[in-house]
């Protein structure tokens, strides 16, 4: 069990991005379906 709980550990630790980058991707999305898909301006998107 312990062989198994280190491989996935290590196994995530590789591959899987820091939290960080999901809250800056999504948040750039976000602003720019935003702007894309509604009257908005980026400042008021910023504004809001």
């Amino acid at each position: 069990m312990k062989y198994l709980t280190r491989f996935a550990n290590a196994l995530m630790d590789r591959f899987l991005p820091d939290p960080y980058i999901f809250v800056a991707i999504l948040t750039a999305l976000v602003m720019l379906l935003g702007v894309t898909l509604t009257d908005s301006s980026p400042l008021d998107m910023v504004n809001y």
